[in-house]
């Protein structure tokens, strides 16, 4: 497992040839897309805000580079109001004016917009986007781990969604979506969520006051979860936690250094729990993260009937291939009955005996199978399933193909 850090280290792993680098005109260009036309948006951008601003370029590390020319951005309604921003001014009075609104697409000029209060969403229907579709040159920043900013983005409403921005430096998460207040499918395409103290993107649910309140329908798509100085700042931590959350897709994304620098181990890089059911989690690489995939929580909550139930884990490659404080299982479930894991690849180089493990005498129902690991998969504290059709690998080199198909179908081109 040391080569296979060396060369994922080195940025040699996925072989793909010449690396795209920030700078310049980036990775990106929106003429491929065919509603978007970057003269056409600055010419509007000046009309509307005077001259636009000349924003600072983004130079803070960058763990992944991934090409996000591969997939396809959101699509815009052309009933949509619209509204342009090319700096922090401009974007606060976008978004006033889109949430008395609603039904507002609010375009952001390349730049870093240095914001020092949260961005709530308060209208129906907002999106917000990058101009060139290049989250790593449209990037919307808070002031760091102690800055007091909180969330970067509050989503209070239904129907927000973002294309191709980087959201970094929250003191809290880089987004917050309020269950609690019935907020329903929200979309996340091809951003950067990186360097929270908090989780890096929280779903939250009331469950003493009102648990029949859940965030529905949310998709979280080819996008980038990472903690660029290699591991977290505190223990508590995790990529997508979400708690009272239905019939969520969590797919094609990459998950890597969501880990502990002390204390205690770090929550899931993926962790749907409390009052939560049907949720995917498909297709996404994970790399030397704490806890990679979890369904439900072993410490049942007061009010609370339901744990996790249902959904389904696929497709997943997993890796964890450094020396970390805390490293623990690939997939766990945790009083999730109903739920299907199925064609998964885990190779774990530290000594946690489990790669997928099933908890709990309420996890029963559950189907396992033609996953490869090169660890046991195993029932902890009563868990029931049926496993079938599983493999153990312990070649490097038969792992290194999957991992390199992986990289290839989310478009990596260097990881370091």
């Amino acid at each position: 497992m040391q080569l296979v850090m060396s060369k994922l280290l080195q940025g040699m792993i996925f072989g793909i040839g010449a690396l795209i680098v920030m700078g310049g005109a980036g990775i990106v260009g929106v003429t491929q897309f065919t509603n978007y036309n970057l003269k056409d948006i600055l010419y509007k951008v000046q009309e509307k805000t005077g001259t636009a601003t000349v924003v600072e370029p983004f130079a803070e590390p960058v763990s992944v580079i991934k090409d996000f020319g591969k997939t396809p951005r959101l699509t815009v309604s052309p009933d949509m109001k619209v509204r342009y921003a090319s700096n922090v001014q401009e974007l606060n009075q976008a978004l006033v004016d889109a949430n008395k609104s609603g039904n507002t697409v609010i375009y952001l000029v390349d730049g870093v917009y240095n914001i020092g209060r949260t961005l709530n969403i308060n209208g129906e229907n907002i999106t917000m986007m990058s101009v060139s579709g290049n989250p790593y040159e449209t990037v919307i920043k808070g002031g760091g781990f102690d800055s007091g900013i909180g969330n970067l983005i509050r989503v209070n409403r239904s129907g927000f969604r973002m294309d191709g921005i980087t959201l970094t430096d929250a003191s809290y998460h880089t987004v917050q979506v309020a269950g609690e207040m019935d907020v329903d499918n929200v979309h996340f395409n091809r951003m950067i969520f990186q360097d929270a103290k908090e989780q890096l993107f929280k779903v939250s649910h009331n469950y003493n006051n009102s648990p029949e309140k859940t965030s529905d329908n949310g998709i979280v798509e080819h996008s980038i979860f990472q903690y660029t100085r290699g591991i977290a700042y505190q223990y508590y931590t995790g990529g997508i936690d979400a708690i009272g959350a239905t019939n969520w897709i969590v797919e094609n994304n990459i998950f890597r250094d969501i880990s502990s620098p002390s204390k205690r181990i770090a929550q899931y890089a993926v962790h749907f729990w409390i009052n939560s059911k049907d949720n995917i989690v498909a297709d996404n690489l994970f790399i030397n993260n704490d806890r990679h995939i979890g369904f439900g929580l072993g410490h049942q909550k007061k009010n609370v009937k339901l744990n996790h139930s249902g959904g389904a884990i696929r497709n997943n490659v997993i890796l964890h291939a450094k020396t970390t404080p805390f490293a623990d299982t690939g997939i766990a479930l945790e009083q999730s009955p109903n739920t299907l894991i199925e064609n998964n690849i885990i190779y774990l180089s530290h000594s946690y005996p489990r790669a997928i493990e099933y908890r709990f005498v309420e996890t029963q129902q559950v189907i396992i199978k033609n996953n490869e690991v090169n660890r046991k998969i195993a029932s902890r504290d009563g868990g029931n399933a049926k496993v079938v059709g599983n493999k153990q690998i312990n070649e490097e080199a038969i792992f290194l193909i999957s991992l390199r198909k992986m990289a290839e179908s989310l478009g990596i081109q260097s990881i370091y």
